[in-house]
């Protein structure tokens, strides 16, 4: 049978043990993503205006390039790239051991890479969505240009830009299942990746379904998440 874990409580809990150990690497994949991607972001987007030509043509043909490739692509050049390099001081830092974090934590940099990419993009409309204006009162008023970023253009460009990183969030959890394409080991397996091989091993769709249910509560947590920061934001009408 196809559907055959659902009908009985044992099956269904022994297959809901087992799934639950693929949440914690995905929440943990899109968690550390959006902590170094927004800020990496930022940093390009503010490179990406800038007048400085030297500083701006590099990470224009960065996010080109980026955003012109399957991720999927990008995930699996670079993890097999690195795992044929000679494992030095630094690269054990970065990446921890080659047989043990390796996997993961090369699979949460170049997902941070490739959304910072997509971020840059996105805040760079929302830098040049704030008006010349609030730059000049803010001089006036004595701030320094760092000053001025912080205090206020960057809360205006958040709120600006919520909408559209609210869409790249979404995303973002659902490309965590292309993560199984070099998660291994068993404590980096991700919701998928054991939803595939508890269907192999049962011949039943049952996991694939309690996996869709899994990807429908954590998009729904994270656009609410989205929308309640929104209406936070509200008072910068």
């Amino acid at each position: 049978m196809l559907f055959n874990v659902f009908s009985d409580a044992e099956k269904f809990s022994d297959l809901l043990k087992v799934m639950l150990t693929g949440i914690l690497p995905t929440v943990r994949i899109f968690g550390f993503t959006i902590l170094l991607s927004i800020p990496l972001g930022i940093l390009l987007a503010a490179g990406r205006v800038s007048k400085v030509k030297i500083l701006r043509m590099p990470i224009s043909v960065y996010i080109y390039l980026i955003r012109s490739t399957p991720l999927m692509l990008q995930l699996l050049f670079s993890y097999f790239l690195l795992s044929r390099l000679e494992w030095s001081p630094v690269l054990r830092f970065l990446f921890g051991d080659k047989r043990g974090s390796f996997p993961i934590r090369c699979i949460i940099s170049m997902f941070s890479l490739n959304y910072a990419a997509y971020f840059a993009e996105i805040f760079r409309g929302g830098i040049q969505s704030v008006p010349q204006g609030q730059r000049e009162a803010a001089k006036v008023l004595g701030y320094s240009r760092l000053q001025s970023f912080f205090r206020v253009q960057l809360p205006q460009i958040f709120k600006n830009v919520m909408p559209s990183l609210t869409n790249e969030f979404v995303t973002l959890v659902k490309d965590t299942s292309i993560a199984k394409v070099i998660a291994v080991s068993l404590d980096n397996r991700t919701i998928l990746h054991v939803a595939e091989k508890q269907v192999s091993g049962m011949v039943s769709l049952d996991p694939y379904i309690m996996a869709l249910v899994f990807f429908l509560i954590f998009n729904g947590v994270v656009e609410q998440t989205c929308k309640w920061i929104e209406r936070r934001m509200n008072y910068y009408r």
